[in-house]
């Protein structure tokens, strides 16, 4: 018997969508040399378009410049790009999760789900007049391991006090 979930979590479901989204003959994608300079002169698709993002020849500037336009599509409310900006970081989610994994001990899956709930009520929140003056990916991820620090806290905690209540 092994210790995989029956069905995928919602990190293995965004990245999944995240990657139909990128393909066929319309992926999703930005125009990204109209954002930054630097980066490709035609549509980028997204799953493309993260793989620059985190290579370290992509200027500060210029990833923040993608990010906040992935933000102001996303706070659009438009289902594909909501998807399109996760899928972008998921990366630094899954290094959110994975920092956190030691100290939660409830379903991996309820942890993945606490983060983006985190991710995207710190994207909802952000001030759009403000999105080219902060370090957004950072900003984001932090928000979404802090949301995610908050559950595996209070998971412990109960836990504990469930053990004394044993005794």
């Amino acid at each position: 018997m092994t210790d995989r979930p029956l069905s995928p979590g919602p990190f293995d479901a965004l990245e999944a969508v995240f990657r139909l989204l990128c393909t066929g003959p319309q992926p999703l994608a930005l125009y990204a040399s109209h954002l930054a300079a630097g980066l490709p002169d035609r549509p980028v698709p997204l799953d493309e378009l993260r793989v620059l993002l985190l290579h370290p020849a992509t200027s500060a500037r210029a990833r923040n410049q993608v990010w906040a336009e992935l933000v102001r599509r996303a706070r659009t409310g438009e289902a594909a790009w909501v998807i399109g900006l996760t899928g972008i970081a998921l990366p630094g989610l899954r290094r959110a999760v994975a920092s956190l994994t030691g100290a939660y001990r409830g379903e991996a899956a309820d942890l993945q789900a606490e983060v983006l709930t985190g991710f995207l009520a710190a994207m909802r929140g952000l001030d759009l007049d403000d999105l080219d003056a902060v370090p957004l990916a950072s900003r984001l991820c932090w928000a979404a391991w802090r949301a995610g620090k908050a559950l595996a806290w209070s998971d412990a905690d109960y836990a504990s006090r469930r053990r004394d209540l044993d005794d």
